[in-house]
């Protein structure tokens, strides 16, 4: 359960991306998932996709791609419309406009490389 947790979180961090009305709330795609041991994650799998259905209904979010990797095991799918226009569906390899959000993201990535000395915040940046 803890790893859906992260899931979970890594899915409010993704919801800021668009506000516009929900259309076709998880869209039944099937998730592509690499690993012989995909049914040891089915109940969580069943829970966190049923999970999301349910929180985009309620924050009206139109579309969502979402993975996640432990060990050999890789699952992602696509929940909604990639283009709401056109009604195209969303796929796990889906791209989105994310504005501002990826700044924190990068900023966190930054620093980690900071704390593993592969990066030095004071040296110029043409280094």
């Amino acid at each position: 359960m803890k790893s859906v947790a992260r899931i979970v979180l890594v899915v409010l961090l993704l919801q800021v991306t668009v506000a516009s009305p929900l259309v076709g709330v998880a869209q039944s795609r099937k998730p592509a998932i690499t690993a012989a041991s995909a049914s040891q994650y089915k109940e969580e799998l069943k829970e966190f996709e049923d999970y999301v259905a349910r929180q985009m209904e309620i924050d009206k979010t139109p579309r969502l791609s979402i993975g996640f990797m432990k060990d050999d095991f890789v699952w992602a799918k696509g929940y909604g419309y990639a283009d709401l226009e056109n009604k195209v569906p969303a796929k796990a390899e889906s791209a989105y406009r994310l504005a501002s959000v990826t700044k924190p993201m990068t900023a966190v990535a930054v620093m980690q490389l900071v704390e593993k000395k592969k990066i030095d915040l004071d040296a110029e940046v043409q280094t």
